[in-house]
């Protein structure tokens, strides 16, 4: 592995890419909807498995959560549900945004960045615990297929509190 610009990328795998998300119609719809119903009103949109979670700051939640309601049948507030995410199917979870929280326009769509994946991943309590192997295996998977800029990471991991746990996980990987 080499690191140049504190970007990753592995020398057996010189090809990573830049991440990108593959918009669905209902990401269009649900942006759309709070374009035209929640002005002034940051949001972040990402497609997990079979649940599209809307990231909204916490002021705006219950806004947000009315406005889908009007317009989309399965809208949750993550704050008020008791399951993990895995164990929900076709939803729209809405869920307390991080200021500064690393995104990207996709389409004209607000979307998360591979860092903030990553970092979400194990610092959410929605998401399925992972072990530190896991998490390891989890992170050297993401790097070699996409470019991860590693100042990026940090930062944002220290803005949800999880910066040791993130510079264990990248010390892992260096070791092997």
């Amino acid at each position: 592995m080499r690191i140049i610009a504190k970007i990753y990328t592995f020398a057996e795998k010189n090809d990573t890419m830049e991440y990108h998300v593959q918009i669905t119609p209902l990401m269009k719809a649900v942006c759309q909807t709070l374009i035209e119903e929640c002005e002034g009103v940051d949001y972040c949109i990402v497609q997990q498995q079979k649940n599209l979670i809307v990231e909204v700051s916490r002021s705006d939640i219950e806004q947000t959560v009315l406005v889908l309601k009007k317009h989309f049948p399965d809208v949750v507030d993550i704050r008020k549900a008791y399951l993990m995410i895995e164990d929900l199917h076709d939803f729209i979870l809405v869920k307390p945004f991080t200021s500064e929280s690393p995104v990207f326009q996709e389409e004209g769509i607000p979307v998360p960045t591979i860092e903030k994946l990553m970092v979400d991943r194990i610092s959410d309590k929605e998401y399925c615990k992972r072990s530190l192997e896991e998490s390891v295996q989890m992170y050297q998977r993401a790097m070699e297929t996409y470019s991860v800029n590693t100042s990026r990471l940090l930062r944002y991991a220290a803005r949800k509190g999880k910066k040791e746990e993130v510079n264990e996980i990248l010390s892992q990987i260096n070791r092997m």
